[in-house]
């Protein structure tokens, strides 16, 4: 039998804890007030266990994905949610608290988290301030037989001006479009002259998260 302590079976529970035809899908405002704010200032959090502590940057995604159940994650809807994390940043070596060099590297330089697009601000709808900021990430192994059809995805949200080394992470697991050649291979383009070439397809599909106005989004199961 598995334990209740164990970090998948929580995710079970809280999932069958929630209303029937609701799923934790919260907006980034949402995401900076009720959790990354409360999480600075040890307040109780809404939603107990949908934004769970993991240090994102001690080992390779996969093995976070499986230890907190997202293999479980049948649905698409579920899928394209992801799940939510509480890390802390990894500071380069020497950098004071508060810093901006961050060091993206994950365990013993098995892989690194790239920048995929510029720094965001997130608003708030109500006074229309900058309470945070977002970036996104992919994830890029080291190892070469990790280098297949599945891609790791990361957004991140933190605090304004690095007030906190704590952030929330929503980590993504996608599979690369592949497309196949009369000879079965796959990802792998045929010209006229029947020279093969690699297409590289963009995957990233992200959830809109700003249209929510709470951090529950009904939808049916």
């Amino acid at each position: 039998m598995q334990d209740s302590n164990d970090p998948a079976r929580r995710y079970g529970l809280v999932q069958r804890q929630m209303p029937t035809g609701c799923r934790f899908a919260p907006s980034d405002e949402v995401l900076v007030i009720h959790y990354l704010s409360k999480k600075g200032k040890n307040e109780p959090l809404p939603c107990p266990y949908a934004v769970r502590e993991c240090d994102l940057y001690g080992r390779e995604p996969e093995e976070t994905w499986k230890e907190f159940g997202g293999d479980r994650l049948k649905r698409k809807i579920d899928q394209d949610l992801g799940l939510f994390f509480f890390t802390r940043l990894k500071k380069k070596s020497g950098a004071d608290h508060g810093s901006s060099r961050i060091d993206r590297s994950v365990g013993n330089n098995i892989g690194t988290w790239h920048e995929e697009c510029a720094l965001r601000s997130i608003t708030c709808s109500v006074t229309k301030k900058s309470i945070g900021s977002k970036k996104r990430f992919v994830y890029k192994s080291n190892k070469s037989h990790n280098r297949g059809r599945v891609s790791w995805h990361m957004l991140e949200i933190s605090l304004p001006d690095n007030t906190s080394d704590h952030v929330v992470c929503q980590l993504k697991r996608k599979e690369r479009n592949s497309i196949k050649s009369g000879r079965g291979d796959a990802g792998v383009l045929v010209n006229g002259n029947g020279e093969g070439a690699q297409k590289r397809q963009r995957t990233v599909s992200w959830t809109n998260q700003e249209a929510g106005p709470s951090f529950f989004n009904s939808t049916k199961p």
